[in-house]
């Protein structure tokens, strides 16, 4: 399956390098990083999150999260909004379903 680009404030990321990072975390059990309309930007990357059983989902998990990926990332790649979700959709082929999540719909402001 071919991920697109998420474009913001004139720089490309890639959705995949930052899910790959937030993996990483022991915190995290499964991500996905679409890119989210934003009337600035044009888009920004939003992250939705799986938590390990035990961890609970709240603000201080959430800011150290996305400073979790700048240590490793540029800073544009950093999610600005995490969404935390018991589980990520799957399509009918058992992929995560990123339309679902909101991927993939016009690059115009919502």
């Amino acid at each position: 399956m071919s991920v697109d680009l998420i474009t913001s404030a004139g720089h490309e990321v890639d959705p995949l390098a930052v899910e790959q990072r937030l993996l990483v975390h022991p915190a995290v059990l499964d991500a996905v990083v679409v890119g989210r309309p934003d009337a600035l930007r044009g888009e920004i990357v939003k992250a939705f999150v799986v938590l390990r059983p035990g961890i609970v989902a709240d603000e201080s998990i959430d800011s150290e999260l996305m400073r979790f990926v700048e240590l490793q990332l540029p800073l544009h790649a950093a999610p600005r909004e995490i969404e935390f979700i018991s589980v990520l959709p799957l399509n009918r082929a058992g992929e995560v379903d990123r339309l679902a999540l909101g991927a993939g719909r016009s690059k115009g402001v919502l």
